[in-house]
């Protein structure tokens, strides 16, 4: 299995992953970062403020970055009165990464 890093960056700080997980593959990989971000988001509204800064880069063994996760890739705002489908089901979709700071 693959060992990836998931390194978490918001307006204060980046904290890089040393450790990494064994995940069978990419789509495991974009799944995890998006339950993450999702769980660091929940944390945000329970302190009564969102970082829409803050992202989850994920990195391959090799150290090449793979994927970016922001909070509108995990969570998605409506005020229509219904609820939106879940976004988790969405294929993985690979391109260049997102600019970094």
């Amino acid at each position: 299995m693959p060992l990836y890093f998931f390194d978490y960056i918001n307006a204060y700080e980046s904290l890089e992953d040393t450790e990494g997980r064994d995940l069978p593959d990419d789509v495991a990989a974009r799944s995890a970062a998006i339950r993450d971000m999702r769980a660091m988001v929940a944390e945000d509204v329970k302190g009564g403020a969102i970082d829409l800064d803050q992202c989850i880069r994920v990195r391959v063994g090799t150290g090449s970055l793979l994927l970016e996760v922001r909070y509108e890739d995990a969570v998605t705002f409506t005020s229509s009165g219904q609820a939106p489908a879940p976004r988790e089901s969405e294929p993985l979709a690979f391109g260049p990464p997102r600019s970094l700071p």
